[in-house]
């Protein structure tokens, strides 16, 4: 079935799901995915030859490769990496410069941000299987995506660092304040947040935050004979009851949190100036302008 014209077509008595043929190809500009024969798929985040940068594409593209990995019967664990220095840790600017070009049906705060960030959680969490993750260094752009996996290796470069406060001059609320929250402590991630506080490799092994430093170029070794040693020790059926249990608290959280807490962040945007390019609040007196004509 997955060479006919559709990936999946629907049929009584045959459940959907995924191909690995069907979505390697439809994401490798943002990710390069292959599995062995063992079942550990390996999911590498770049960005050309480099490390992934962070755009509001690539914020909706990860929902969308989550997904796809989701109802794939065939992943028995994933690993998930990065490419080159960073893991995630800078912007696009091509793509940052061209936002005051596009055309939103309903507003950027919206279509873009509160549409993608709520979803991306469960993304993840509903990857129904034990994720690795490898992460070969800096990141200060959604590291959700990964501070959720089952186990989490780190470079000694590695660091993690909120710019909400002293980047973008608003509010960390969107799902972040509460999963990290969770990991350390209520109290101490307001300090963390308020302060812009870096957190390294080390520091992030003491808060509890990943859980082993190892050097960058034994990384995906490292996770894969995790994965071949540890994971694959449990039968089938019980890497997926592990993955659902240690990811329920998760899901719990964000099912009571991130919509309402994510939309005060949107609000909270539009009061900023955000450059380059005009402000969001002037975007909706434009819109509301323009309805008004008619």
């Amino acid at each position: 079935m997955a060479n006919q014209q559709y990936a999946h077509k629907f049929e009584l008595g045959v459940p959907f799901h995924t191909y690995l043929e069907d979505y390697a190809p439809k994401w490798e500009e943002l990710a390069w995915i292959n599995r062995d024969e063992n079942g550990i798929l390996t999911v590498q985040l770049h960005w050309g030859e480099g490390s992934c940068k962070f755009s509001e594409s690539v914020h909706s593209g990860l929902v969308g490769l989550a997904l796809d990995i989701q109802r794939d019967p065939e992943n028995e664990c994933v690993i998930l990496t990065g490419t080159g220095e960073d893991f995630m840790n800078e912007p696009d600017r091509a793509e940052a410069m061209a936002e005051g070009e596009k055309v939103y049906p309903h507003s950027a705060t919206y279509d873009w941000w509160w549409m993608n960030q709520t979803r991306i959680f469960n993304a993840f969490i509903d990857i129904p299987v034990p994720v690795v993750a490898a992460i070969n260094g800096r990141c200060s752009f959604h590291p959700e995506v990964w501070l959720m996996s089952d186990y989490i290796f780190v470079s000694p470069d590695t660091y993690y660092v909120d710019k909400h406060v002293h980047g973008s001059h608003c509010i960390p609320a969107d799902g972040l304040n509460d999963l990290v929250g969770y990991i350390v402590g209520r109290n101490r991630v307001k300090g963390i947040f308020l302060n812009g506080t870096t957190i390294d490799a080390q520091k992030g092994v003491d808060l509890g935050l990943w859980h082993e430093i190892v050097p960058k170029d034994q990384l995906v070794e490292s996770a894969r004979r995790f994965a071949e040693n540890t994971i694959l020790c449990l039968e089938p059926m019980h890497r997926r009851m592990w993955r659902e249990v240690f990811v329920q608290p998760f899901r719990e959280l964000m099912a009571k949190s991130v919509r309402a807490s994510l939309a005060q962040e949107a609000y909270a945007a539009e009061l900023c100036v955000v450059k380059p390019g005009e402000n969001h609040a002037l975007q909706f007196r434009e819109e509301f302008a323009a309805k008004q004509k008619k």
